[in-house]
């Protein structure tokens, strides 16, 4: 099977309900003096393993299926190969499948025709998404590939308000070795959130087929996404979205609130996180903040509700290691007194 193709209805790459830019099949989009294409390929390689007893499905994957959005908005969403026409000027393009999976900085230019594309692996069995690929276009994607493809992405200043002494930056997402300004220290803030569990309302016709391929049992019309979470460091808010962020502070103590929109209810339930991070002088300091993540789905509709929001605290270092991909281990929903699975049945 070719990984940007899909092996069943309804997963196929389309426009996103909430699209703000033309979506077209793949290849059928035309660049001109004021556009340029964004030609995506989003696919995967490898399948779920179910266990041998197909009612305890504990090694199929986690749902994965891309959402890709659009400097913030969602833009496309399923497996396949399709072009979106974009605006001249900057744009940031981000993927999250099952979690946060990456992002990469567009420049449109006129009749020019930007190539990237997104691999999630699902060979690691209840670790899908362990490893994957989001970035310029390859003939064969490799785990070395995977590995070191995020060092070409860019840095990029963030907006701050009120401005700080120095400005915040967008790291990429492979190991680097940032800067550290005279007199300073560098927080550095891994933003990131996965799925650790997914809901079923309805158990008849769950779809084993679907379920090995694409962790999830039918498709859907509009795929949920999490939105970017507000970051407020020392009453200064910093610009956030799920990926690694570095933020220069003077010595000290620094107090990070965040606030991450919950999915609870219409009008936006929050879950927040504040935390007391000590900063030296010429060091970096790195915290890892996940949103663990339950996928619920009820008939055609799905949605995203966060569980938790943690944070972890790393040794000060030198250099930044490739963001973190490792995902969470599976947790079950509250009062669940079953065995461990990648699902539960309510």
């Amino acid at each position: 099977m070719s990984r940007f193709k899909v092996r069943a209805e309804g997963w196929e790459a389309r426009a996103h309900p909430l699209a703000q830019h033309r979506v077209f099949a793949g290849g059928a989009a035309h660049p001109g003096p004021d556009r340029s294409v964004l030609r995506l390929r989003l696919g995967k390689v490898g399948e779920g393993r179910p266990s041998s007893n197909s009612s305890k499905p504990d090694t199929w994957v986690h749902p994965g299926t891309p959402v890709v959005l659009v400097d913030g908005t969602p833009c496309v969403q399923g497996y396949g190969a399709i072009d979106v026409e974009l605006p001249l000027g900057p744009h940031d393009v981000e993927v999250q499948a099952g979690g946060s999976r990456g992002w990469w900085r567009v420049e449109s230019a006129p009749n020019a025709v930007t190539e990237l594309d997104f691999v999630n692996d699902l060979y690691q069995d209840r670790a899908s998404g362990r490893r994957w690929y989001f970035g310029p276009a390859v003939k064969r994607h490799s785990r070395r590939l995977m590995r070191s493809s995020r060092h070409d992405q860019p840095w990029l200043p963030l907006a701050t308000d009120p401005p700080l002494e120095v400005a915040a930056s967008l790291a990429p997402m492979g190991p680097s070795r940032p800067e550290v300004p005279a007199g300073f220290g560098l927080l550095v803030l891994d933003l990131r959130w996965e799925f650790v569990w997914q809901r079923l309302a309805h158990p008849e016709g769950t779809g084993q087929a679907q379920m090995r391929h694409y962790g999830e049992p039918q498709p859907s019309k509009h795929r949920p996404w999490l939105e970017a979470p507000t970051l407020v460091v020392d009453d200064v808010e910093v610009e956030a979205r799920w990926a690694r962020l570095c933020v220069p502070v003077r010595p000290g103590a620094h107090v990070v609130d965040l606030a991450v929109p919950d999915g609870s209810s219409a009008d936006h339930g929050f879950a927040t996180l504040q935390e007391t991070v000590e900063v030296a002088a010429g060091r970096i300091q790195r915290s890892t903040v996940t949103a663990e993540v339950v996928q619920v789905h009820d008939g055609e509709d799905y949605r995203l509700y966060v569980m938790e929001l943690s944070c972890e605290s790393h040794r000060p270092a030198k250099a930044l290691p490739a963001y973190p991909d490792k995902r969470p281990p599976l947790r079950r929903m509250d009062g669940e007194d079953r065995p461990h699975r990648a699902y539960s049945i309510a």
